[in-house]
This record gives structure tokens, sequence and C-alpha cells, in this order.
């Protein structure tokens, strides 16, 4: 401790003293400024072009971003009208895509700026170490200079005495010519680096300057680097450009197949949504299959529409310059091209993660280098005070001459130039770290001397951060118009959450709480700022936790506020059920999200054009009528939330949630304009609607509109006098919605509100008039286009759409509730029947299976033509990836079917729970249940070939008869299930001693996780993106993430595999499994 303490001492003292002595008598005169680090970076930040220059761009960027906002309400005001015109796919793209983009590079610039920022720190530093260096080792120089003078002035009074002879003297004056020497250099040199900082601050240092330092030391403990990692990897801005790349590929895939859906129905893209589910895309089958989509839409709008039951209109003319195919216009493949961009992006991404990681490494270890020469400089500097403070003894005990002392004095000091030397490499090292971390280096930073006895060499191997596992995902999608969406949440069941609701992260409520499964349709206007929304999750009322929204655009994850398990428990025996651990906020956050009182009581009001609107009862086709009063009216679309005191906002100017919530904004209305405001009509609530006119003014209005469509009726039948077939057209759509017009104010003037609802979803819908007119005019079978196409619909007709059975669905469930409350089982047991019937329905308009199952037979049929083709060419590589094809056609049929089947079992089991324990249609669910289970039973098992059952069947019969000294009931592959995870299975699971196990290598590489078995130590590990995990066979103890975890049994090896009990993987695996008792089936999820 002796040597440590004088080494700190030599070197404090070294550091404090060269400032001082700098300022002392010179050869030069100069003034002496001074300027400390802080100083030198306050002053480096505060000049720095780059700096000025990214902030500009900061700027820029944020008027982009209003800019974008504004143009994309300009092209949804311009495109609102019924003869807007139309636009195709990469105009709607480009407009979707503005708000996104523009928002990427405004957070681009922020980061560039903050990483700027750290850079213009690193070079200030480097080059104020540099100067305060050069300065110390001229001040060396000088101090060695005036002791050369002061020796050869010592020998020369020496020779006057006869002491000293003449190459005495000589000696001396060549040791001072070159001190002199040196120190004209070192003079210079200081100059030229004083020089450079002063150029690089823009300061005055032309003479000398008095500079500071302090030494401090960073944690460079090995045990920190994946912290460093983690850092640097949220940090970097290169990753995080292609992450926001990748984000953005995400947002134009998910908003090009929504145009997709809009434009030729949602149906159509079911079987697209299925492909994407797949890990690897198969672009053969895809493209296939988005061929039959194709052509399905082309045969949509085949035919003729006959008008005055003689005039043949084709339908391609009623739809417009941009619908059917023509919408796609020079994007003809855009969803298969967005599909590879998105997937290049993915890997773009991967690859620039892995290069932050190597570049965090080479700093690390170049730091950790310059750690250990730093610490040697101060071990030498130990010896050398040793070996001096033993010198000084021996000169008391006159062992040694006082001037042998001199070169020990002079070792030490060489070893002070050393640290120094030292530390400023230590010191730039750490700086570069710093940089590429992100700032985490700094963070680590304490003053003084480096600790140097006891360094790791951080040699050994270190694994980056796993990521928490997420708690669930969220997803947003437009839902009427650009006014107001839908954000709905996927939540681990595990949680065991059944409601949620949305806040901002400061606890003000943003919309109601909902059920899980449900969506909360809010203002998008609301939703434009996920980052700053958490989600707050509720069990039967009680808030179980809250979660925090990742990721940008209309999609991504929920990850834990705070890192706290919940009380959730499992039970992996086979009478119970398997529930993998969670980790959500506690949400225990008082007031602020923990009360329903807190919640907002509804959405609020808009004005559109004339219309007002309860947020709650705004509909698509509400949002259309009311958008086509905003000309007339000269009144765009105004907002006022559901709270006393609230004041109306112009939507047009409000570009961010704030400017809705601040009565005080730019976008607010004084009482005045408020007062100002014209209202015709007006939605209170679903399925009203009232006219607040005056009778005399309905009636005016009423009237214009017929003389209006009897003008419009004799241009049509002049247009038809000369035959003009795209003039005829337009008029039929112009009349039908002026009809409808009237016959919506006709039944607002009866005070008939259904029949006025029923004429409003007609008015400025051009696919709903579209769809009218053809109901009116379709052609009979036999006359042209008069055949309804195969497999195709006529434009605007559908099957019933989700949310219509999802509404019959709630209506039939009331009813059986209130059969079931009213004591009258037979009335009861025929709704269940209905309901059940409906929820057939909707799980199959829900997972797209028919229409998915008929689009993957089509492109079956071109696969294996174009495969004989191959086979007839000799090309056996595209023989061989065709193959591979159709393989994964027939695995996508057979996901079409379970997605189906898990949806209607999904219904089931939440409707069973909904309904009381002692209702007599409890057994009809759960021969239900067991029924659907039996189905995808059948689907799992025609997974496996027959080669494959038998080579199951063999393994099952080795176990059984195996079993010595435990039971071992093999359970049939089939019936473990997945709605979300492939799991093939070469070995069965079974029950040991009424424990239920599973091969681990079956279920972790199902799961995605690499599998490694160490024969030597018989020893498994699955490493997964989230957790390593570790078990050895036979013992009843395993790893996660290095930590001991005691398992309900050990690990056994059987059959050459090693399986260990079913809790285990879930818990381990973050997986959500379910053990159903008498079917011995298992179900896992995640």
């Amino acid at each position: 401790m002796a040597g440590l303490k004088a080494v700190k001492l030599g070197l404090v003292v070294l550091l404090s003293a060269a400032p001082v002595l700098a300022a002392g008598p010179s050869v030069e005169a100069a003034s002496v400024k001074a300027l400390t680090m802080k100083e030198a970076m306050d002053q480096g930040l505060k000049i720095s072009s780059v700096l000025r220059d990214a902030k500009t761009d900061i700027s820029k960027k944020k008027l982009e971003l209003e800019q974008a906002q504004h143009a994309v309400k300009s092209e949804e005001a311009k495109a609102s009208g019924l003869f807007a015109k139309p636009r195709n796919l990469s105009q709607d793209l480009t407009t979707r895509l503005k708000v996104p983009e523009a928002s990427k590079q405004l957070y681009l610039a922020q980061e560039t700026l903050r990483q700027s920022m750290n850079t213009v720190r690193f070079d200030v530093q480097k080059a104020y170490l540099t100067a305060y260096q050069d300065e110390a080792a001229e001040e060396n120089a000088r101090k060695k200079w005036e002791e050369a003078k002061t020796a050869l002035d010592t020998v020369k009074k020496k020779r006057k005495f006869g002491l000293a002879d003449s190459a005495e003297q000589e000696e001396a004056e060549k040791t001072l010519e070159k001190a002199a020497s040196v120190y004209k250099q070192t003079q210079l040199t200081a100059k030229s680096s004083r020089l450079a900082l002063g150029k690089l601050l823009q300061l005055d240092m032309e003479n000398k300057v008095q500079l500071s330092f302090e030494p401090d030391y960073a944690d460079l403990d090995q045990k920190q680097l994946p912290a460093y990692i983690n850092s640097g990897l949220k940090s970097t801005v290169s990753l995080l450009k292609d992450t926001e790349d990748r984000r953005l590929a995400d947002h134009k895939l998910s908003t090009t197949r929504d145009l997709y859906s809009s434009k030729f129905g949602s149906s159509r893209m079911k079987v697209m949504d299925g492909l994407y589910k797949a890990k690897d895309i198969d672009m053969d089958m895809f493209l296939a299959s988005y061929e039959t989509t194709l052509s399905q839409v082309k045969k949509d709008w085949e035919g003729f529409f006959l008008l005055l039951g003689f005039i043949p209109i084709p339908k391609s003319l009623l739809q417009g310059e941009f619908d059917g195919l023509r919408y796609l216009d020079d994007l003809r493949d855009a969803l298969p091209i967005a599909t590879m961009e998105q997937n290049k992006a993915v890997l773009q991404e991967k690859e620039s993660r892995t290069a932050v990681i190597a570049a965090v490494r080479a700093s690390y270890m170049e730091a950790k280098g310059a750690e250990e020469g730093y610490a040697q400089a101060l071990r030498d500097k130990d010896s050398a005070v040793s070996a001096l403070d033993k010198a000084a003894q021996k000169v008391k005990l006159s062992l040694m001459k006082t001037d042998e002392l001199a070169a020990y004095k002079e070792a030490v000091g060489k070893a002070d130039e050393q640290i120094l030397m030292a530390q400023m490499s230590y010191d730039t090292a750490l700086g570069k770290l710093d940089i590429d971390t992100g700032g985490a280096v700094a963070k680590t930073l304490k003053k003084g001397i480096l600790p140097y006895q006891n360094l790791d060499d951080g040699l050994a191997a270190v694994k980056p951060q796993n990521p928490k596992a997420p708690a669930g995902s969220w997803k947003l999608k437009p839902a009427v118009g650009p006014l107001l969406s839908d954000f709905s949440v996927t939540v681990n069941k595990k949680i065991g959450a059944t409601d949620y609701a949305l806040f901002t992260k400061d606890g003000h409520a943003i919309g109601k709480r909902t059920k899980i499964n449900k969506a909360v349709r809010q203002l998008t206007l609301k939703l434009s700022q996920l980052e700053n929304l958490k989600v707050v999750l509720y069990a039967k009322g009680k808030p179980v936790g809250e979660l925090l929204l990742e990721g940008k655009g209309n999609a991504g994850q929920l990850a834990a506020a705070k890192a706290e398990a919940t009380d959730g428990e499992a039970n992996g025996s086979a009478d119970g059920a398997a529930n993998g651990g969670s980790s959500v906020g506690d949400g225990t956050t008082g007031s602020e999200s923990g009360s329903g009182a807190d919640e907002e009581k509804g959405l609020g009001t808009v004005i559109i054009g004339s219309y007002k609107v309860e947020l709650d009862a705004l509909t698509p086709e509400a949002y259309n009528a009311a958008s086509a009063t905003m000309s007339s009216s000269g009144q765009g679309i105004f907002y006022k939330a559901d709270e006393p005191g609230a004041v109306w906002f112009g939507m047009d100017n409000a570009v961010d949630p704030s400017a809705i919530a601040d009565p005080t904004s730019s976008a607010a209305l004084s009482q005045k304009e408020a007062d100002a405001l014209k209202v015709t009509v007006e939605i209170a609530k679903p399925g009203a609607i009232a006219s607040l006119q005056t009778p005399e003014q309905l009636q005016q209005q009423i009237d214009t509109l017929k003389k209006d469509i009897v003008k419009l009726e004799a241009a049509k039948e002049a247009a038809v006098a000369d035959m003009k077939l795209s003039e005829i057209a337009d008029l039929a759509v112009e009349i039908k919605d002026a009809q409808a017009q009237l016959g919506m104010l006709e039944a607002l003037q009866k005070g008939d509100s259904q029949a006025a609802l029923q004429q409003m979803e007609l008015v400025n819908n051009p696919d709903a008039l579209i769809a009218a007119l053809s109901e009116e005019t379709e052609t009979p079978p036999g006359e042209p286009g008069g055949e309804e196409p195969p497999g195709g619909t006529a434009p605007g007709k559908d099957v019933a759409s989700e949310d219509a059975l999802a509404e019959q669905a709630e209506l039939q469930q009331t009813k059986l509730e209130q059969a079931l409350a009213a004591g009258e089982p037979k009335a009861a047991a025929a709704d269940l029947q209905q309901l059940l019937a409906t929820q057939a329905q909707l799980a199959d308009a829900q997972t797209g299976a028919s229409a998915g199952q008929a689009s993957l037979a089509e492109a079956k049929l071109k696969l294996e033509a174009v495969l004989k083709l191959a086979q007839a060419q000799g090309d056996t590589e595209r023989v061989a990836t065709l193959t591979r094809s159709l393989e994964a056609v027939a695995e996508a049929v057979a996901t079409a079917k379970k997605d189906a089947l898990f949806a209607q079992l999904d219904a089931v089991q939440v409707l069973a729970a909904a309904l009381p324990q002692e209702a007599g249609v409890q057994t009809q669910l759960e021969q239900q249940v067991t029924k659907l289970l039996e189905e995808l039973q059948q689907q799992e098992k025609a997974k496996y070939t027959p080669e494959e059952q038998a080579a199951l069947a063999d393994v099952s019969a080795s176990l059984a008869a195996s079993s010595a000294s435990a039971s071992i009931q093999p359970i049939p592959a089939e019936n473990v299930l997945s709605p979300n995870i492939f799991i093939k299975f070469d070995a069965p699971p079974v029950i040991i001693n009424g424990q239920a196990y599973l091969p681990i290598r079956s279920v972790s590489e199902s799961f995605g996780a690499a599998v490694d078995w160490d024969q030597d130590t018989l020893t498994v590990t699955v490493s997964t993106e989230y957790r390593t995990i570790t078990s050895r066979i036979s013992e009843d103890k395993a790893y996660v993430d290095g930590d001991p975890v005691q398992i309900d049994g050990p690990a056994l090896l059987l059959e050459g595999r090693t399986y260990v009990p079913l809790r285990f993987i879930a818990e381990s695996l973050g997986l959500q499994v379910d053990w159903n008792a008498p079917t011995q089936i298992i179900q896992i999820s995640y």
C-alpha cells in the first residue's frame, strides 16, 4: 500500500505542478490564460459547425414533418369527394408513407445530433490531452535544460579550483546543448498542439495557456461489457438508421397489404397473411398465390351492367380510372416487392447489429489494452519508488555515494512521465469506447488514479445481454377515414389480464377500458405518438401491470414497464396446466391509471362539414356522408373532448396530440368561432340520426335536391342519346348519390332514423353506390357478362364481414344468456347451436380459411404446371425448388384449416368462461371443445408421413418396454397442438409417474432455439434470443442465464433424447402450455 500511495502522491504532484511551472519564469514572455477540460468541451459544443448544421437539420426535419402532416390532410380532403380524381396505388402509398418517412428522418436527425455531440467532445478531449501532454513534456525538457545549465556552471566553478578538467566541462556543454535542442523541439511541439486546440475551439492560444487535468478511470470489468454492447446497440446511428429502415419497410408492407385489402376485399388478403406467418416465405408459392389473387380481382370486374334495361355499361367504366387491376398501375407487383424489401431490411438490420457488437468489442479490447499499459506504468512507478527508497537507505548507511542517488531519482521522474503518457492513451481509448457505446462509459467514470492491483484481463468469452422477452404486441390500423384508428393488443396469456386501457405516460386516459380481444377506437392524432403511451392491464377490475409500447409505425411489441414477476402459478403435471413465468410492471400506479374513475368517459364529439357526430357513433359511412358537406358548408373537421369546459379545436391546424389538449394552442377555437359553426345533422349515439334544421330549411334542401336530380336525369338522357358510355356511367353514380341524399333527408323529415341511416350508407360512398347499381342492373345469366365469375363476387359484394359476424355473435350470446337467466334450457340449447355456427363463420372470415384454400388450390395448379415444364427441360435445381414450394402449399393449406379450428376453439373456450359454470350448456360446450380438439389432432397427424408415424410408434414401444423403475406412458405426437408454433417430434411426449415430459430438442428447435449436446458431461444447452438454458441428465436443477432453477423432476435421457418436465419448458422458453386431461392433449403457444 505504501508503494501505491507513493505513486498516487507522485502523479498528483506531477499533474498539479506542471501547470504552475508553466506559468513561471520562461524564456518566452507570455500572458498566461487558463482553460479547463470542461470549459474546452463547452466551447467546442458552442462553436461546432457540425452541431450547428445538425440542429438546423432537426429544425428542417420538424418543418418537413409538419409539412407532411398537412400534405396528407390536404390529400385526404381532396380525395373525400364523390367524384374526386381517382388515385393509384403509387399515389396512395406515397401519401400513407409521407408522415412515417418524415418521422424517421426527424428521429435520425435527433440521434445524429446526439452522436455528433459525443464526437465533438471526443475530438476536443483528444486535442486538449495532446496539448496538455505536450505542455508537460515541454516543462520536463525545461527542467532538464535548467539542470544542464546548473551542472555546467558547477563544472566551471570546480575548474577554477582544479576540481574538474576540460573533458568534464566539454561533456557538460554537450549535455546542455542537447537539453537546449530537446527543449526547443518540445516548445515547438507544445505550441503546435496548443494552436491546434485553439483553432478547434476558435480561441487565441498563441501564448501559453494554463491547462489542467484531473485523472479519472472507468469501469472496464468484463461484467460491464454486455451493458456496453447493449448501450451501443441502442445508440449507434448506423444501426438506428437500419432499424428505422426496417420499421419503415414493415410499415410499407403492412400499408400495401391494407390498401390491397381495402380495394379488393379483406378475404382476398387472408391467404397472404397466412403466408407471412412462415419464418421463411416461399416466394414461388407466394407469387403463385399472388397471381391467383390478381386473376380473381380481374374476374370481379368482367362483364356489364344494363342501364335502362338495354344499355350495356362495362363494369370497368363504373370502377373509375384506377380501380380494379388498373389501381396497381405501375406497381403491379407492389406486394411481392414490399415483401422482398422487408426481408432485405431485416437482414441489413441483423448485419448492422453484428457490426456494432464487433465495434464495441474492438473498442473495449483497445481500452483494456490502454488500461493495462496505464496499470503497468503505475507498477513501474512503484518499482522505481521502492528502488529509490532502498538507495536512500544505503546512502544513509554509507553503502552508496550520494551522486549515485541521482540515477534513481531520474528513474522515478521517467516513471512519472510514462504514467502521464499512459494516462493520456487510456483516456483517449475510453473516449473512443464512450462514443461507440453512446455515452455509457462516461456514466462509470470516477475521479482518481486507476486501482490497478486486481484488474481482469478482458479475455473471457462474453455474450451480449439477452433482451427481455416481450409481454405482448400492439397493432394500429385505420378505422374511420383518417380520423379514427383502432389500437389493439395481444398479451401473453400467462399474465392473466382480461382488460386493458391506454394511458399517456403521465397517467392521462386515452379511451375506455376494453376487453383484451377488443380494439380501442380513438382519434388517430391521439395515437400518433405511441412512444408517449403505455398500456395498463387489468384482471377482473384490478390493475395487474403496465406495459410500454416499443416500435413505430403500425405495429410493435409490449415491454414491461418494471421488471417484476407476476404471481401466476404453473403446473406441469398431467392433471394440471403448465404456464411459463412472465413479468410486467406491477400496475400499482395509484390514481393515475389504476382506477376506472380516471378513464375517459367518451371519445368526444366532432363536427365534420355540417354534421355533428359523437365519436362513439362515427362509422365510415357517417364519415363519408359528413365529408360530402365540407365543401358546401365551408367547414372542415373540429373536435371537442368529452369533459366539462372543453373547447373546440380545428383538426386542420393540429399536427400532434398536444394541439388538441391545450386550450391556448393555435388549433383552439375562440368562443365566437365555435358559435359560428353551422350544424345541420346530428348523430348523438349509435343508431340515431336527427336533423337540426328547421322544417322549412329541411324542406328547402329536399326541393333543391329534387331539382338537381331532374337536371341529372336530363343530362343522362342526352348522354344515352349520344351513346356516351363514360358519361352515362358517371351520371348513373351521381344520380344514385343524389337519390340517397334525398332519401336520407325525407326519412329525417319523417323522424325515421333507421331509414335515414340506411340511405346515408350510400351517400358519398362510390363503392356502395356501384354495388347498389350492380344489384339493380346486374344482367341475367346468358347476357354479356351475366354469369358470375367462378370464385369471384361483384364489385362491392362480399360475404358477411368480420364486423357483421362479430356483431351477430354478440347479439346471439346476449340472447343465450337471457334464455339461461330465464330458465329455458331448450331455448338456450337452440341459441347455443346458432351461436356456434356463427362463431364458425366468424373464424373462417377472420382466418380466411376458405378463401385461402381456394387460392392455394389455384396456386398449386400453377406450380404443378411449371414443375412439369421444368421436369421436361431437365432443370433439376428448378424441380427441387418447385417441389419444396408444392410442399409449402400443402403446409399452408393445413395451416389455414388449423387456424380456423383454433379460432373456433378460442371462441368456445371464451364463451364457456363467460357463462355460469352450472349452466346446462356447459356440457354442450365441452363436447364442442372435444370435437374441435379431435379435428385439430387429425390435422396434426397429417403432418407426419407413414414412415414418420411408424418410427414414432417404434420409439413409443421402446419407451414403454424400457420403463424398469418408472412408469413411462407415451403420448401420441399429434396430441401436442400449437396455433403458432410448427412442432414436429421424432420422439413422442411421455407421462412419467404422473408428470408430463417433452423431448427438449423438438420443442426448442420448433421455437427457433439452438440446441447443443455435450456428450462428455451429458449436458444440453438451449439458446434463444432471450435466454440460455442448461440442463444435465439425472439432475433436478437446471440453469437459466447462469442462475440455478429447481425443476419438478430430473432431466432424463430416453432413447437417445433429452426429456425434461413440461413445466420447465414452459417457464424457460416463455411458452403457454395447457393440459386437457380427458383427451391427454397438450396445447403450446407463445
